[in-house]
């Protein structure tokens, strides 16, 4: 009588259950991929919105070859006034950073008429030093806030009544600086003192006089400015010895 021959053993599986943390070691791998995908969208859509921003931001007069940008555009304390600065685009679409040499003029714009009124006539000259000063009693007020040392928050709203700045002529920059000054109403900039190198020192002496320490052809002058009058009434040269 014959044997039965028995069954063989199934063959041994080639492919061994995976250990549970390959699993999640998978898991993060896939997690860590989509992040950085997020990431680099999210760059791409933020550069691209910086470009379309810095794009529209610039501006051109008609008839001027010289291309403009907007620099900032921000309310004037204690006015119904907006303060929008222009700048110089330069060659080849390469926009300048900061204010300084680039600050070419200031549109003063109405923000309940939509009128505006340029500072300069054109842009061909460069601002620098721009303040905006109060007159008045505000003066007094603000001094007053200085010496309660108020903070920042407390300190009223002064609204500014003068306009001073430097003005070069980029042509020409070997004769040095105007100092201008222009009400904040109404009114053109008037050159007070010429031949300046730069403002080192600003302050108000009282409400319609200001003092400044400035270099003119290399040496330090001391002088008082009316602003009301617009024109120098103290100008003594500073002796460094």
């Amino acid at each position: 009588m014959s044997e039965t021959p028995q069954a063989s053993p199934p063959p041994a599986s080639t492919n061994p259950a995976r250990p549970v943390w390959t699993w999640v070691v998978w898991l993060f791998a896939a997690i860590g991929l989509l992040a950085a995908i997020a990431i680099l969208w999210l760059m791409a859509v933020l550069f691209g919105w910086r470009l379309d921003q810095r794009q529209q931001a610039v501006v051109a007069k008609a008839g001027e070859e010289r291309l403009f940008k907007v620099d900032d555009v921000a309310p004037l304390s204690g006015t119904n006034l907006v303060v929008i600065r222009i700048g110089l685009l330069e060659g080849g679409g390469k926009i300048s950073s900061g204010y300084g040499q680039e600050l070419r003029n200031v549109l003063l714009l109405d923000s309940r008429t939509g009128v505006s009124r340029r500072l300069l006539a054109d842009n061909t000259q460069e601002i620098s030093n721009l303040r905006f000063l109060p007159g008045g009693d505000d003066v007094e007020r603000l001094a007053f806030a200085v010496r309660e040392r108020k903070t920042d928050d407390h300190k009223p709203e002064v609204p500014p009544r003068y306009i001073v700045f430097q003005l070069t002529q980029p042509d020409h920059r070997d004769k040095g600086s105007s100092l201008m000054v222009s009400p904040v109403a109404a009114g053109s900039p008037v050159a007070i003192l010429q031949g300046i190198d730069r403002i080192d020192h600003f302050d108000m002496v009282d409400a319609t006089h200001a003092s400044l320490i400035i270099r003119k052809r290399g040496q330090l002058h001391f002088i008082v400015v009316d602003l009301e009058a617009r024109r120098v009434t103290e100008d003594h040269p500073i002796d460094i010895g």
